[in-house]
Parts: C-alpha cells; structure tokens; sequence
C-alpha cells in the first residue's frame, strides 16, 4: 500500500464533503428563489392596497383602513438591515414635515419577537413614527423579498409606487408632496 493512499482518502473526503456543502448551499439558495418566484407580487401602481391589521410596538393595534383619506407611506424594516436603518431618519424628516398634510409614515417591522429591542432602538435614533410587528404576514401579501421596501398608497388605499431598496431621498419627498397635493385638491394623484 502506498503511502499516498492515505491522502487520496482525505483528499477524496475533502473534496465530497466540499461538494455536499456547495450543493446544499445551492439548494437553499434555490429553495428561495422558488420561494420569491413562486410567492405573491408586490402590487402594481393603481391597485388597492393589500388590507391588513397590526399591533404597534406599543400594542395599539392598528389597520390600514384606519389611514383612508390620508397618504400613507409603509416602510418595511428591520433594525439588522443597514440601508433600513440609514432610511429612518429620511422617513422621520416627511413625518415631521408632512404629518400634519395627511402623510402617515409607518413602519412595518420584520423582529415581531423583539418589541423592546425595536422601541430602544428607535429611541436611540430618534424616530418618532409608528411601527406595527410584522411576523411576515404583510411583508408576504406586499411582496417584499428584500429591505427596505417601501410603499406609498393614496388617500384611496391605492398603490401610488413601490421603491425596492432604499428610495432616493429627494424623489420619495417629491412623491409624498406630489400625493399629498392630489390629496387637497380631492383629485387622484398621478400614477
């Protein structure tokens, strides 16, 4: 017997076990992209809003139909996702400035088992909209698949746009004034 048999041996275990974790990795890559493909879409400009009913981090329950008449803008989140977190305080800043017009900014965050981690969090970052805990179920009917998404709907309940990523500060600003003029005026804002 060579010597050399041994190695082979490792080698050809190495190499099989490599093989096994690449193709398990592959699998679960695919799993989720079937998942994704296969799962609801987000649903297109002009269409109603997906309806839903949430508990705020505060334990307010609140529902989407609560906000007819106004415009809302639903922020998907989660406090591990950094481009989330670099958003907040572009969505605090249209609270803060638009409230008042009828804009409602609203969170939907994805750590439904972390409610005090989540409120420490926004207090440490000063945000002062209101989040719902979200245990995926409206994440799913929106079709979000990736953080942040966000959702802007008309006084209407319907689909105004939907920025997948973070959304460019100065045009979600001009969108919010865009529907929220469309809102005073009692007419449709564009889609």
């Amino acid at each position: 017997m060579s010597s050399s048999t041994p190695h082979r041996r490792r080698d050809l275990a190495s190499g099989l076990a490599l093989t096994l974790t690449v193709g398990a990795a592959f699998a679960l890559m695919a799993g989720r992209m079937i998942e994704v493909a296969t799962g609801p879409t987000a649903p297109p400009t002009g269409e109603v809003a997906p309806a839903f009913t949430a508990e705020t981090l505060t334990g307010r329950e609140v529902a989407l139909s609560d906000f007819e008449g106004r415009v809302v803008l639903l922020d998907f989140w989660a406090t591990w996702c950094p481009p989330c977190v670099a958003t907040l305080p572009h969505l605090e800043a249209l609270h803060r400035a638009h409230g008042e017009q009828g804009l409602v900014v609203l969170g939907v965050n994805q750590e439904p088992d972390q409610p005090d981690h989540v409120r420490a969090f926004l207090r440490n970052h000063d945000v002062t909209f209101p989040s719902v805990r979200d245990d995926a179920s409206i994440a799913w009917r929106y079709g979000v698949y990736s953080f942040p998404t966000t959702v802007l709907i008309g006084p209407d309940q319907r689909v105004l746009k939907t920025y997948r990523g973070p959304p460019p500060p100065d045009r979600l600003a001009q969108d919010v004034q865009t529907a929220l003029a469309a809102r005073s005026r009692g007419s449709p804002p564009p889609g």
